[in-house]
């Protein structure tokens, strides 16, 4: 799980894409790194997928996560 939030940072797309690409690429049967990978794949695409959504709903959820950083920062 932690992986998986840790991915949806910019920073790690294209080496998540490129790691992504390589095990597709083996075309060898799906080990637990693999399925790891594929989760992680699956969350941070999820993540870009917020972006295409309506300014109404982008700003509720921007409001909504910016709430939840403060109430983490203030307990």
């Amino acid at each position: 799980v932690i992986e998986n939030i840790l991915f949806t940072d910019i920073k790690e797309h294209f080496p998540l894409l490129s790691k992504f690409e390589a095990a597709v690429d083996s075309k060898k049967k799906l080990s637990a790194e693999d399925a790891s990978l594929l989760s992680c794949m699956i969350v941070h695409s999820s993540d870009f997928g917020g972006s295409i959504k309506s300014f109404e709903i982008c700003r509720e959820w921007s409001n909504r996560v910016n709430a939840e950083f403060t109430h983490q920062y203030n307990t």
